[in-house]
């Protein structure tokens, strides 16, 4: 009988790399004000302080160059090769492209300026391509944002306040799970399997706040909650023995998607042409321990459970700085800087999910078009991001293990490399 439960495990798409060209420019920075359409995947309270609704289409597209990895050790004893094995393990990440489309909508002329948000992202070229991976296999994890899923975001805000929005709502995912039936008898030599699949909806809430405590000065604080969307596998088994039947029962469980819990706080200063932005994220990662399928069996009044390495992630601290310039009256560049820290487990010991602390390089323009729809201009914004991977060798505490060098002494295993994000949004006011 063959298990296998597959996964991919994708970083949050506005944490990795922002939400539209605005944003990605930005870095993510733009959490206290607001540009487009999109809105509501970053701060829905941000819809009530935008005067107009408004209607943004956006594509985004994400290619990687990173290090191979060197004459490594790829297979050992321990993990059940006849001999010590040594090569090279390709890393390439297949390349994103995603579409986004958001509206924010105005909710009658209240005073207290209702809005209703909605956004979808989705992958171009897929809907859903999960791939089993392991502890051992040197792999860039946590690349590629949300490609392989489709997300809803849904959102309302209002003002009970001049002062202050408010704004709540969600992301809107789907989840798996399956349960295999099976029976091996003892003749004919041959057994059925039934196996039931469900695919089911999975809601992760946000809520924000946006205070302005003096003329051009906006504060915000968001909040969404861990999304940690797993695939669970169970087979009842029931084996024929002479001497009667016995269970033989598997049970396994993975991530298939996960994306942290995210605490927010920023701040944007209006200073005659330019926007200056600042921002600090709290994502919690120390409630994820990978994404490796997690297997026991039990029969014969016996239970058995696989042997894992610790693969507990690490919380981070993600600072995140940003400009934009009114250079005229119909064009206005931005920039932005981020930091990253990875967080990533332990690579000294057996796993290998490579990854490590990054800078991050956002530019962008936008321009508002002589093009009309609606009697409302066409705005046109254009973004180029860059992720440069600090270097970072990677030294086993075991030569033997799966990443050590081929040759011991030899040179390690270094992450590094870099990942370019790039693209472009439309938008109206409606």
């Amino acid at each position: 009988m063959l298990l296998q439960i597959t996964s991919e495990l994708r970083a949050e798409l506005r944490s990795q790399f922002g939400v539209g060209s605005a944003s990605a420019a930005l870095t993510g920075s733009d959490r206290a004000k607001a540009y487009d359409g999109l809105t509501v995947l970053n701060n829905p309270a941000l819809m009530s302080e935008q005067l107009d609704g408004k209607l943004t289409l956006g594509f985004m597209g994400v290619f990687d160059q990173f290090e191979s990895t060197p004459n490594i050790v790829v297979n050992n004893t321990n993990l059940g090769a006849a001999t010590r094995e040594t090569g090279t393990v390709p890393t390439d990440v297949p390349d994103v492209y995603l579409l986004a489309l958001g509206a924010v909508l105005p909710i009658g002329k209240s005073e207290n300026q209702y809005r209703l948000g909605l956004s979808l992202v989705t992958p171009v070229t897929k809907l859903a391509a999960p791939a089993s991976q392991d502890y051992y296999t040197p792999q860039y994890a946590l690349y590629n944002a949300d490609s392989q899923r489709l997300v809803l975001g849904l959102g309302f805000s209002f003002k009970p306040h001049d002062l202050i929005s408010v704004g709540f709502g969600g992301q809107l995912f789907t989840t798996m799970g399956t349960t295999v039936n099976t029976r091996f008898p003892q003749r004919p030599a041959t057994s059925r399997i039934n196996q039931a699949t469900e695919v089911q909806p999975a809601f992760a809430p946000q809520v924000g706040v946006v205070f302005r405590p003096a003329l051009h000065h906006r504060l915000s604080l968001h909040w969404i909650m861990e999304r940690d969307y797993r695939v669970d596998f169970e087979s009842r088994n029931s084996i024929y023995l002479i001497n009667g039947s016995a269970p033989f029962n598997f049970r396994g469980s993975q991530s298939l998607f996960y994306d942290p819990e995210v605490w927010t706080a920023a701040y944007c200063l209006e200073v005659g042409r330019f926007d200056i932005h600042t921002a600090i994220e709290y994502e919690r990662w120390s409630h994820f321990d990978g994404q490796v399928v997690q297997v026991g069996f039990d029969t014969l009044g016996n239970l058995f459970a696989q042997d894992r390495p610790d693969t507990r992630y690490r919380d981070i601290l993600v600072p995140r700085l940003g400009l934009q310039w009114r250079i005229a009256p119909r064009h206005a560049a931005r920039t932005g800087y981020a930091y990253r820290p990875s967080p990533v487990p332990d690579l000294s010991g057996e796993t290998n999910f490579l990854d490590t602390d990054r800078h991050i390089l956002g530019a962008g323009h936008t321009w508002k078009t002589p093009w009309s729809i609606g009697g409302q201009d066409l705005r046109l914004d254009w973004h180029l991001q860059v992720h440069y991977l600090n270097p970072r060798q990677v030294n086993k505490r075991n030569s033997s293990s799966v990443g050590a060098p081929a040759v011991p002494g030899g040179p390690p295993m270094t992450v590094a490399g870099w990942v370019w994000n790039y693209g472009f949004t439309l938008s109206v006011d409606l």
